[in-house]
Parts: C-alpha cells; structure tokens; sequence
C-alpha cells in the first residue's frame, strides 16, 4: 500500500501467510512502523550535497536480517527493512522473559568463544527461525509458524516485549539514516578514498566497519536522547512522542531506570538475532561489521558517554542498569538453553543461545577478547572519523550547481597529474646530478 505521505509500506499481512501473519506479529506493531517511519522523515535534516533527495521506507515481508538502502532515480533513496528481524526480537523476547527473574543458574559447559569445535554445540532446530538465515524465505516462515506456538507469550510480558521491538526498530532505523546524514555513499565513491584508507591504516573491510561504528554511534545518540526526552517531556509535545514510542499514559510513568533497561535488554536482543557462534572474536574480520559483542560494548559506552554530557547522575544509572540488565539476559537465556533440550526433545549436542548463553561474568574467558578487540574498533571509528572529515573538507570546495562526484573526480585527477609532475621533476633532478 502507499501510505497518504507517498512511502512504500508493503504491511505484513498478504499472500500465503495470511491467515497467520497476526499471530506471528502483532499487527499494532505494523502499524506503529508505519507511522513512526513517516514521522521520523517527514522531521529529517536535511542531507549532504552528496546524499541529497528524498528518503522513503518499505517494511517488507521478507525473513531477511538484512537491512538496505537504495539508490531511487532523481537522487533520493529507500530503506527497506524486512519484517523478519523485528520478528526475531519479539520472539526472542518472549522466549527469554519466560525465564526472567528465574535466578542464576550453572554456566553451561564453556563458551562458542572458547574455542570448542562446532560439532560440540548447535541452534536447537526448533529455533533456528531465530538467529539462521534462509536461502528459500517460505522456509522462514514455514519455521516461524511451527516455533510460535512452542514459546511461552507471558501476557504480563507482552507490553515490554512490544517495547523493546519499537526499541529495536528505532536504533535500526537510525542507523541507516546515519549512513544518509553522514555522507557514506558519496565518501564510498571518492577515488581518494583508497588513499586514505592507506594512509590511516585499515583495509577496506575495516573501514567499512569503521562507517558502521559511526552510524551505531549516531543511533545511540539519537535513540537515547528521544528516549529520555520522552520521559522528561511534561509539555503537550509529548502526545507525539507518545505515539512515536508507543508508550501509553501508564508507561509514560515509568522511571528513567524502567526505559534503560527496556533499551539496554532490546538492543541486546536484537544483537543476539545475528549468530556469532561459528565466528570466534578473535577471527571475526572481512564482515564489513563488529563482532556483535563488541557492537554491544561500543553502543553501550556510546549511550553512557552521550548521558554523562547531560547528566553525571543519569550516566551512572544507566551503568547499573546495563549491567544488571546484561547478568538478567545471560542467566535467563542459560536457563532457557537448558531448558530447551527437554522441550524440544534434542540429545548430544551443547544447546547455543547466539550471543548470550554460556558467557557471564562468572567465566571470564571472553572479556579479554572483547576488550583488546573493542580498542581496535574504537581506532577503526577514529579512522573513519578522520577520513570522513577530509571527505567533507574536499565538498567544501563543490560549486554551486556543479556535481559532488564529477567535482571530486576531476580534483582527484588533477592531483594525480601534480603528482606525476613532482615525480618527472625528481627525476629530471638525479639524473642532472
């Protein structure tokens, strides 16, 4: 359907999965997408000379995990998001609010991130609609519409777990605008970029994840402070922030404390959908990503760094949560692994949780590797840092009227041809002497 706003919304519900669609996903929370996403543009700064136009979004009804931006004709761009990694998080959500407050419980046997051999652990079956990718997509929901009714939907635990989806849906919308308002695309075709990668030290899958570490951190900034405004906010404004939330009167209430961790749990989960266990930290490159664990730590510090401008106490608060959050997430999904081997019925193999089971503070093991690998990817965001501001500084220069990418190009050419000239002289110079 087009929405009255003119974006693309391919809703949920339609085709084969008709008649099940809303038992899988709420509907409401469809809706909220939709609406949310055009307010959110219709509020957008304006962008770039280089990424200029305008932005539309689809929510499609795919099981990717794969967000994209694309190219429109006349210069402007559409997100499109599949429906299948919001539906992940709501599901893992439930799954792990099942154990919730269930006390901690025996680590169980080491870590994926300890080097034991994949033979040793696996995705029980049943939940790999969760954390797997699928080449045929009716394969996803075939999986979906058989794990459904497996996991426990506490009705006490429905309005968080709607919570922490629209938690998610907005750090992932931010974080594609980022790579718009940044200027990505536009930096990724400068033909000094090769240059200067060089010059900075990383490789091209480095950089990349450098590009991402400032589209996590533009989306923390943004998620946080929305966040925060929202439950601040004592004006008539907040009638439409509410709507952008999804907060009712009553959650309106809730603490800052009550909002961090909703936050905090969320953005975990929706690392979790992404399935590290195969790709050990310390080879965790060429992904064009950080190892989720180390995403988390980066966002994290992102968000305390972002509150402690504002507010000392506020930053504080959210280290508590956070860590209290992150002890509650890995003694539930540790209980909920153990637990899954006899509900589903498997035999042999360690049960993997992706991200969360078998590693807590308790064990120690993967700290080391996430600390030493989360330094690197603070210089992998500073070189991008610095790479994107020569990007901006050489835009400056653009005439009006006159083409970003041609207006580089030709630069760069003559740079080159300077260069060939210095070159020549030199060696005209030894040659003499």
């Amino acid at each position: 359907m087009i929405s009255d706003r003119g974006v693309p919304m391919v809703q949920l519900y339609g085709g084969e999965y008709r008649d099940n669609a809303a038992s899988l996903f709420p509907p409401e929370l469809t809706e909220y997408v939709r609406v949310v996403s055009e307010m959110l543009i219709a509020g957008f700064p304006k962008f770039r000379p280089a990424d200029h136009g305008s932005v539309n979004f689809a929510l499609v009804n795919h099981g990717s995990m794969n967000i994209r931006v694309h190219a429109l004709e006349g210069g402007g761009r559409i997100i499109i998001m599949p429906v299948g990694i919001l539906m992940r998080v709501y599901w893992i959500a439930h799954a792990v609010l099942e154990y919730w407050l269930d006390g901690p419980n025996m680590l169980v046997i080491g870590s994926p991130l300890d080097d034991l051999p994949s033979e040793w652990y696996e995705i029980i079956g049943p939940l790999k609609p969760l954390f797997a990718e699928y080449d045929n997509d009716s394969d996803f929901w075939t999986g979906m519409t058989a794990l459904a009714p497996m996991i426990k939907r506490v009705e006490q635990n429905e309005d968080d777990v709607r919570s922490m989806t629209r938690i998610c849906f907005l750090f992932l919308f931010w974080h594609e605008l980022a790579h718009l308002q940044l200027g990505h695309f536009g930096l990724r075709k400068n033909p000094m970029l090769k240059h200067w990668r060089e010059w900075m030290g990383v490789d091209e899958k480095e950089f990349e994840a450098g590009l991402e570490s400032q589209a996590d951190r533009f989306a923390s900034r943004t998620l946080i402070g929305m966040l925060v405004g929202e439950i601040m906010s004592k004006t008539e404004q907040g009638h439409g922030l509410e709507r952008m939330f999804g907060l009712n009167k009553k959650e309106r209430g809730r603490s800052l404390e009550r909002i961090f961790n909703l936050a905090t749990v969320g953005i975990m989960l929706m690392l979790g959908t992404f399935w590290p266990a195969k790709k050990f930290i310390a080879g965790y490159k060429g992904l064009g990503n950080q190892h989720p664990l180390v995403r988390r730590e980066m966002i994290v510090q992102t968000i305390e760094n972002e509150l402690a401008e504002q507010d000392t106490t506020r930053a504080e608060l959210w280290k508590r949560t956070e860590l209290a959050s992150w002890e509650q997430v890995v003694w539930a999904t540790n209980r909920m692994s153990m637990n899954a081997h006899q509900r589903y019925q498997t035999e042999g193999k360690i049960t993997v949780a992706p991200l969360f089971s078998s590693l807590s503070y308790g064990s120690g093991y993967a700290f080391p590797f996430i600390e030493a690998h989360q330094r690197r990817a603070v210089y992998l965001l500073s070189a991008a840092d610095g790479i994107l501001e020569k990007h901006n500084d050489a835009l400056k220069g653009v005439p009006e009227g006159v083409d970003p990418d041609k207006f580089l190009e030709i630069r760069y050419k003559a740079v080159e041809e300077a260069v060939k000239q210095v070159e020549k002289t030199m060696r005209g110079l030894k040659k003499s002497t």
